[in-house]
Parts: C-alpha cells; structure tokens; sequence
C-alpha cells in the first residue's frame, strides 16, 4: 500500500512539474553592470549567452546616484556587434526616475519615449524581430511606457549588451549600486504589450495544482 502511495505522490509531483516548466518568468541570462562602469565615458561591452532575435529583457537599476552630479545618466543597450554596431537600442536612466528609450541607427539617433523607474522593480522590454515592434513597460504591463513602437526589422540578431556614463561636469554618475540586465525569450503564450497574456501563462499552474490535489484526495480514500 506504501508504495503505491508514493507512486501516486511521484504522479502528482510529476505532473506539476511538467505543467509548471514554461511558468517560470523569462530571464535565464543575467549581464550586470557595476557602478564604476558608469563613472566612465568608455562604453563596457558584455556579451550575450547567445544571439537574440527576439527577447524578453528587465533592467533593475540598483545604482545609488552622485547627488552632487549634474544630470547623471546610466546609460544601457543592446548592440549587434562590439566594433561599428549599426544598431543600438538604449535606455538612459536619470537619477530623479526617469529614463529615456533611444535608437541608433548607424548613421543618428532617435528618442522613442519616456518612462518612469525605480530600485524595487524592472524596467520590461520585449521586441521581436519578425513583427518590429518593441514594448516597454513593468511585469503587469510591457507596453505601460511604450507599446507596439514600429522599430522594424533590425537586420541582425542582439548579441552584446553596453553600459556607459553621461555626466555634466568633473564628478562621476554613481557611489555604489549596480544595473542588472537579465534577459530570455518571451514568455509562453504572451502578445507583445497585452497584460491579459501573462494570465494564461498561469494556466497551467493552476491546472497542476488542481491535478496535485485530486491525486492527493485519491491517496487518502485508498487508505
């Protein structure tokens, strides 16, 4: 009787585990960024695990600013390559809670909006190559900030992240503090820029607690 009680829990407990495997948020690759990276005009160029064409990327700015600095910016962004990249997407952190989204083309760069942030949670993107569009938002909402922005196909695939400081003045931009860029494939069963997606991602959790239960209530009567 034992051991077919066990079996059932290994049932259970595998069945959850199967269920659950695409709940787990996206984000398996972490590039951080110390505050001394900031405090230098030289661009610090990480790379990737791999290339992206798409990608789910959140940015936690942990930095504590210079307050006596005059207009600090923490300066962050994807590039396709370490030596005359002809793409870079930035976001550009002030130290009042703000940021800025900028694309550089090869040639100029463009603002594509503004957003807000803070140390206690990330700043979401996704951007897709095969649609265009890139979004920018928190975890309840990837388009809060910026939703659906035409940025096109950007002909090659993310494979470096860049950090770098922008200051007015001699002092430097940050005392302590880091940025973390953590970055993965969008989320199983999300739109771009559409909350209610992140709703069915819970799905099957909720089927595999159901299922875990059932199993349990089952060991029980056999006893």
């Amino acid at each position: 009787m034992k051991a077919k009680q066990s079996s059932i829990l290994l049932t259970a407990i595998l069945v959850t585990l199967l269920l659950t495997v695409n709940v787990v948020h996206a984000g398996d690759y972490t590039v951080s960024f110390s505050y001394t990276q900031f405090n230098s005009t030289t661009e610090t160029k990480k790379a990737l695990d791999k290339e992206y064409k798409e990608w789910y990327a959140e940015y936690w700015n942990k930095l504590t600013y210079n307050t006596t600095t005059s207009n600090p910016l923490a300066i962050v962004g994807f590039i396709n390559a370490t030596s005359l990249p002809n793409w870079s997407i930035d976001i550009k952190f002030d130290k009042s809670g703000g940021f800025s989204v900028w694309l550089w083309d090869g040639s100029s760069a463009t603002q594509i909006g503004t957003g807000t942030w803070n140390s206690s949670e990330p700043v979401v993107w996704t951007y897709d190559r095969d649609t265009g569009k890139l979004n920018v938002g928190d975890r309840e909402d990837y388009g809060r900030f910026i939703e659906d922005y035409g940025l096109g196909d950007l002909g090659s695939n993310a494979k470096y992240v860049k950090c770098v400081g922008s200051h007015t003045g001699a002092n430097y931009v940050a005392t302590a503090g880091r940025v973390d860029v953590v970055i993965g494939k969008i989320p199983l069963g999300t739109t771009i820029g559409q909350v209610t997606s992140i709703v069915y991602v819970f799905i099957p959790c909720i089927i595999a607690i159901a299922v875990m239960g059932i199993l349990l209530s089952m060991t029980k009567q056999k006893w």
